[in-house]
């Protein structure tokens, strides 16, 4: 086994990357004009998030500018859910979100979710601890 003593390991870390044309972006946009999306607790948890060009960017600025290990986070916008969905639903021309859901209710309808679908969920227990934040 060949081993490099001059290679230069960085970690890149990007948080929830949101795009255009990206399948999560189409999700949230369907459940949005459906008026299928809730606020899990209030709504004021914060969200990171980074558009595909950041990363792209991170990415060659960590290959400019890297040393050994250094670490870097790709972030383009820090907001409460309740103002992301706020504005996408400005943007979109239509109501916003109001609809709140405990987040105890949440949780207890993944599990369930998780234990009886044969295909993953598209809110898992994992989900719902990262969006509720608490």
């Amino acid at each position: 086994m060949q081993k490099y003593t001059d290679l230069n390991v960085s970690i890149i870390r990007p948080c929830l990357v949101l795009g255009a044309g990206g399948n999560a972006v189409k999700i949230l946009l369907k459940r949005i004009e459906q008026n299928k999306i809730r606020f899990i607790g209030n709504g004021n948890t914060t969200i990171s998030l980074v558009h595909p060009v950041d990363v792209v960017q991170c990415l060659r600025l960590a290959l400019e500018k890297d040393k050994e290990n250094d670490v870097f986070n790709a972030v383009s916008v820090i907001c409460t859910i309740k103002d992301l969905l706020n504005e996408i639903t400005n943007q979109m021309g239509i109501e916003s979100v109001k609809k709140h859901v405990p987040y105890l209710l949440t949780y207890l309808n993944a599990f369930f979710d998780e234990t009886l679908s044969k295909n993953e969920p598209p809110l898992t227990r994992f989900r719902s601890k990262v969006i509720w934040n608490k």
